[in-house]
């Protein structure tokens, strides 16, 4: 019987070893138990006060609008480390009006806000993440990833209506997914709202999306 092995002379002995052996196990894999069961929670979403207008403001004496995504970890005292925020596919609206894929990718890091300054990826705690979602010149409209694929453009200078998928990953975990709309006419304004529409439709696009 267990309870008769446990009271003879040798239990303490085997107490002690596997006390040692669980102390041993916490040891070498506890970080991996924690990263399993006990993750940082990212989410992702539009900086939405610029939705339309954009935040203008001035590189070289020249006129930008700049949009942005904002990263949080809901989760108070974990961190998430070594973060991007990454494009992972992208969308052509078709005459039908619906958006079929163009291309996808393993991933390609969208620039932190004042990237030049930092490292590509990042650690978050409770506090946010600002990364360069796109921006519009008088010039040219362009996405803010650090390469650009090459079945994109560098610079839009017409317009265009695509969709794009987006999904910040950590080490330990990953955000959720962020789908937007991006529309431009081709056309830059200095005063009021610009030109360029950006919409979430992350709860909505498959319905449009072949």
């Amino acid at each position: 019987m267990l309870t008769d092995f446990l009271s003879n002379e040798y239990a303490p002995q085997w107490i002690s070893a596997l006390g040692t052996l669980l102390l041993a196990c916490v040891a070498l894999w506890g970080n991996s138990f924690k990263t399993l069961f006990i993750r940082p929670k990212l989410i992702l979403s539009l900086k939405k006060t610029e939705k339309e207008a954009g935040e203008l403001t001035y590189d070289g004496g020249k006129p930008v609008r700049y949009y942005h995504l904002i990263l949080r970890n809901k989760s108070k005292f974990l961190k998430a480390t070594d973060v991007q925020i990454n494009l992972i596919r992208v969308d052509q609206k078709k005459e039908t009006g619906q958006y079929d894929q163009l291309c996808a990718f393993e991933g390609i890091p969208f620039c932190w806000q004042f990237h030049e300054y930092l490292e590509r990826t990042r650690d978050i705690y409770a506090n946010k993440l600002i990364a360069d979602l796109c921006k519009l010149t008088r010039e040219s409209f362009q996405f803010t990833t650090y390469i650009t694929p090459n079945v994109m453009q560098k610079n839009y200078t017409d317009s265009f209506d695509m969709q794009i998928h987006i999904r910040a990953q950590s080490v330990e975990t990953s955000s959720n997914l962020l789908v937007l709309r991006i529309k431009w006419d081709g056309v830059w304004t200095d005063e009021g709202a610009s030109n360029v529409k950006i919409e979430d439709v992350s709860k909505t696009y498959k319905k449009d999306t072949i």
